[in-house]
C-alpha cells in the first residue's frame, strides 16, 4: 500500500508510469491481504478504494482511445463491487458510503467519456444527474457515519458534483 501511495504522490501523479506503478502496488497489497489467514475487511476496502481511484485517474490519459478509457472505468466498477462487499463487513465508519461515492464518481466519469464518444446530450445529462444524486446521498451517509476521513471525501465529492454540473 505504501509503495502504491508513493507513486501517487510523485510530482506528476497523472503520469501513466506512476499510475501503472501505483496500480500494480495496490494490486499486490490487495492480493497479500486477500491471502492472509484472517483478511481484514477494512484494509481490503481501503486497498480496493485506492485501486479504484487509480483506475479513474488512468481514464483521464489523453493518449487513450475512448474504449481504453471505458476499460479502466469498467475495471474500477468491478473493483467497486468487491470493495462494497468488504466495506459492508468493515467495522470502519463510512466505508460503505465511500464506496457508493466512488461508484457515483465512476458514473460521472463515464458520462464525460460518453460525451466525447458521441452519446446524445440527453443521455449525458441523465448520467450526470444520476451521478450527482448518488454523490449527494453518499455525502449525507458519510457525514452521518462520523468517518475520520470525511473532509477528504467531502472535498472530493464536492469537486465532482461541481464538475458534473457543467454541461
Amino acid at each position: 500500500m505504501e509503495q502504491g501511495k508513493f507513486h501517487l504522490q510523485q510530482r506528476d501523479r497523472n503520469d501513466p508510469q506512476n499510475l501503472n506503478a501505483a496500480n500494480e502496488n495496490f494490486m499486490k497489497a490487495r492480493d497479500i491481504l486477500t491471502r492472509s489467514r484472517n483478511p481484514d475487511p477494512a484494509a481490503l476496502a481501503r486497498a480496493l478504494h485506492e485501486i479504484i481511484n487509480v483506475r479513474i485517474e488512468m481514464s483521464f490519459n489523453k493518449g487513450l482511445r475512448p474504449e481504453e478509457k471505458w476499460a479502466h472505468l469498467q475495471a474500477a466498477r468491478g473493483f467497486g463491487k468487491d470493495a462494497f462487499e468488504y466495506a459492508r463487513q468493515s467495522p470502519t465508519a463510512g466505508d460503505v458510503a465511500v464506496v457508493k461515492l466512488q461508484h457515483a464518481i465512476i458514473g460521472g466519469r463515464e458520462a464525460e467519456v460518453a460525451a466525447k464518444s458521441g452519446a446524445t446530450l440527453k443521455e449525458v445529462r441523465q448520467r450526470k444527474e444520476d451521478a450527482r444524486k448518488v454523490i449527494s446521498a453518499s455525502l449525507g451517509e458519510l457525514e452521518r457515519s462520523g468517518s475520520l476521513s470525511i473532509n477528504k471525501h467531502c472535498a472530493w465529492a464536492e469537486l465532482w458534483r461541481t464538475r458534473l454540473t457543467r454541461t
